[in-house]
């Protein structure tokens, strides 16, 4: 299996929207046991090892009535939607892969809120702006070191080969969102994130956006299409930033 080892000349700055925790607001002198002396602080809590890429996907631009964009493997376990991560780590560089099917797994999945098996969703990314369709991809990093530098993160996705993207399409966008639940794969539907466990909005909760991918710029000006179907993505900008949370 084949991976990228540099950025695709041309190919705009996947950068996130910048954010974070925002300092709270001082409360004053800590309590005390009796009345005196302050209480020490309390310990900083040990960073998370937990580094999730957990990505809602919609199209928020949609070229014409019921043009969507949609990545399938169409029956090849091998086109499934895959990120390979390249980063440094004691002064070697490495390179990981994480794929549904691999020791890795990447989950992807869409929903809507029409009736179709839970076979025909998985490792699929059909994103439609109307009749809804929502994507989701889910993977655990923490296998990268903590302390790495993160040199390159690319998700590959196989378009459709009938269906996956209008010729004429330069207009559609889709628009990637943080995710802000960890959400079952066995179980995830338009109106749940696990069983049980309802979504705030049907649909997906997203966070913050990550990056757009556009159907001119990123796909058709890159080669990308129903003929020639590999497309990958640059995400770099966005796992760094998951790196340096840690």
């Amino acid at each position: 299996m084949s991976t990228d080892t540099g950025p695709i000349p041309g190919e705009p700055d996947a950068g996130r929207v910048d954010g974070g925790e925002q300092p709270l607001p001082d409360a004053g002198e800590p309590p005390s046991s009796d009345g005196g002396e302050p209480l020490p602080d309390a310990a900083e809590p040990p960073p998370s090892d937990a580094v999730h890429f957990n990505l809602v996907i919609r199209q928020t631009e949609q070229a014409c009535s019921g043009c969507g964009i949609w990545f399938d493997p169409q029956g090849d376990p091998t086109q499934r939607p895959r990120l390979v991560v390249r980063y440094r780590d004691g002064g070697e560089e490495r390179t990981l892969e994480w794929q549904r099917g691999l020791e890795r797994p990447l989950y992807a999945y869409y929903i809507s809120n029409e009736g179709t098996s839970r076979a025909e969703r998985e490792d699929t990314l059909l994103m439609k702006r109307s009749p809804q369709r929502t994507g989701l991809l889910f993977a655990d990093l923490s296998p990268i070191p903590a302390g790495a530098e993160i040199l390159e993160a690319r998700l590959h996705a196989h378009i459709h080969t009938h269906e996956g993207l209008a010729n004429s399409d330069r207009s559609s966008v889709l628009t990637v969102y943080e995710g802000t639940r960890e959400w079952d794969f066995a179980t995830v539907d338009w109106n749940h994130y696990a069983a049980g466990a309802r979504w705030t909005t049907p649909g997906g909760d997203g966070g913050g956006v990550v990056r757009e991918i556009h159907a001119g710029r990123d796909m058709q000006d890159r080669g990308f299409s129903k003929a020639s179907p590999n497309a990958h993505f640059d995400f770099t900008a966005h796992v760094t930033a998951l790196q340096a949370a840690r």
